[in-house]
Order: C-alpha cells, then structure tokens, then sequence
C-alpha cells in the first residue's frame, strides 16, 4: 500500500515537473515547443532524424570537422534555450530528464504525450548544446596543439 502511495505521489510530481518545462518553453517562445518536435522528424533524403545527427560528436581531427562541429553548435544555439526558465527546476531532475531522452530514440520520444515530450526535448537539447560547446572547443584545443605548436620547433630550425 504504502509503495502505491510513494508510486503515485512520484508520479503526480513528475506531471507537475513536464508541465512546469513545457508551460516556460511555450512562454519563451511560443513557437519553440514545435520547432523542438521538428527535431523528431527525419529530413527527406536522410537515414535518421536531426536529433540523431545533433547528438554526434566530432570524430576525427580536421579543420572540416571543426566546421561541422561549429554547425551543430550553432543547429543548437538557434533554439535559444537560455530563454527558457528552469531555474525552479531541480538540476538534478532535469540532468535526470535529459539522460533519459538522450538514451531514447526519435521515434521513442515521438510517441510521448504532451508535455513530457516538450520537457524531454528541452532538456535534451540543453545537455546537446553544452555537449557541442565542449566537443567544439575540445576540437579546437587538438587542433591548434597539433597543427600549429607541435610543428612550430620545426619550423623554427
């Protein structure tokens, strides 16, 4: 009895939190919850969707990838997710939320009622964009290491 009880009161609270999310995207913008649904789609001519191919990495160490790697840094930054309010959030919950939808496929998210999926989606989008600034800068680290300091003692003899 008293594990329906916990079951039901976590249940009522993670309505509470998707609302919470979905309620401040919307008042951000109120466009933004369907231009993140547009993530979910896949492109024509495309193998997977545009969530898919936000969330790969730069794989190899070239000034092509570092353009790739600025591009989806910059395929993230136009949500403007900043101005979305989550600070009464808990950090917690919403790293929880994002982990989640950053381990389901499009199709899987797709499927999620409203307002879980805008929450979901926000929160994902969010970890991307910080993930993106990061393998961006990382990418740019490697390559001025490799490229420019490590072949400058050679080019100084």
């Amino acid at each position: 009895m008293l594990e329906r009880l916990v079951a039901s009161v976590r249940e009522r609270t993670d309505e509470r939190l998707y609302a919470a999310v979905a309620r401040q995207a919307a008042r951000a913008d109120s466009g933004l919850p369907r231009s993140l649904v547009g993530l979910l789609e896949v492109p024509e001519g495309a193998r997977f969707s545009e969530l898919e191919r936000l969330r790969q990495a730069p794989k190899r160490q070239s000034g092509a990838e570092m353009v790739r790697a600025l591009k989806r840094v910059d395929d993230l930054a136009r949500f403007e997710l900043g101005r979305v309010e989550v600070s009464k959030v808990p950090v917690r919950r919403m790293k929880t939320l994002a982990r989640h939808g950053a381990g389901s496929k499009a199709p899987l998210l797709a499927r999620l009622l409203e307002p879980r999926r805008t929450a979901t989606l926000v929160a994902v989008t969010r970890s991307l964009e910080a993930e993106a600034i990061d393998d961006a800068l990382d990418l740019f680290a490697l390559l001025i290491a490799t490229r420019l300091i490590s072949p400058a003692p050679k080019v100084g003899r």
